[in-house]
């Protein structure tokens, strides 16, 4: 696959040094599966994990990075039907970055997926089931994205769209030292379900890295607390832990183990439990 994609992107730039015109083709694919006990249907089984296959096309123009980003679910197990449809798209967002930051439209990560989620958050782990508690959805399609260049430590996010009862987004983020980074995030739309805000923290040092963040809605006054932490033993293994506080009568944690074998293949194993249900799992990410 790397071969191919070698051969394609040197074809294409060939081509373009015909025109004047640099573009690049990147196409990539992840296969993730997992082998774990789902109790919930009977039996054990192998489970896609959030395979995807996607393409980046990019062209420098006059100093702005222009990026075409289209993104789609697979799944390597056939258990669920991917015809790279709309319901299976992942990404599909046309980028625009230069002194200003970057804008973007189309369905790629919302601001507060991005800061509180990802960056403050506990969503580190490899299988599908690891615990971790959201407020909002991960992704939004026709939507308006902004994310400003880096002022010394502080960025700021924000989106807007027509989808999504007109669901609006803002975070900040900011990296106060090579060890603390804070993070808020607020969004706002037609209902409950939209009203979302979170806070958190991340610290870093060396190995280790520990995550806390609190999230609440307006939809059922929920809110959510998550722990995570990890500790890299090596180059190649890593150890991940986690735990929610909910304000619902479960409260998650996940357990994890994992060893990058080379720059292409991770191996894991990872344990996840809410009280009411046990999900043992072993798996692998592979990327093409």
């Amino acid at each position: 696959m790397k071969l191919v994609k070698s051969v394609l992107s040197a074809s294409i730039l060939a081509a373009a040094a015909q025109t004047a015109v640099a573009i690049e083709i990147n196409p990539y694919a992840q296969i993730n599966v997992a082998y774990n006990d789902k109790s919930y249907n009977g039996g054990s089984g192998f489970e896609d994990t959030s395979s995807r296959v996607g393409v980046n096309i990019s062209e420098d123009l006059n100093g702005l990075a222009v990026v075409y980003n289209y993104e789609s679910s697979i799944d390597p197990t056939n258990e669920t039907d991917t015809d790279m449809s709309e319901p299976d798209t992942r990404i599909n967002a046309l980028r625009v970055s230069g002194n200003f930051g970057t804008v973007s439209i189309g369905k790629d990560w919302v601001p507060f997926y991005n800061a509180i989620g990802w960056g403050v958050g506990a969503d580190r782990f490899n299988g599908y089931y690891s615990g971790f508690e959201m407020v909002t959805g991960l992704r939004q399609k026709d939507t308006l994205f902004y994310t400003s260049p880096n002022i010394d430590g502080l960025q700021l996010s924000a989106s807007i769209s027509d989808q999504n009862n007109d669901r609006k987004d803002i975070a900040l983020t900011y990296k106060v030292n090579d060890q603390i980074t804070l993070a808020a995030a607020f969004a706002d739309g037609d209902t409950d379900a939209e009203k979302d805000s979170g806070v958190g923290i991340s610290y870093t040092k060396d190995s280790l890295m520990v995550n806390l963040n609190y999230m609440e809605t307006d939809d059922s006054n929920a809110d959510y607390t998550n722990l995570y932490t990890e500790y890299a033993l090596d180059d190649k293994n890593t150890l991940r832990a986690h735990i929610s506080d909910t304000s619902s009568s479960t409260n998650p944690y996940t357990l994890g183990f994992s060893h990058q074998y080379n720059d292409d293949l991770n191996v894991y194993v990872e344990y996840y439990d809410d009280e009411t249900t046990e999900r043992p799992q072993i798996g692998f990410s592979y990327s093409l």
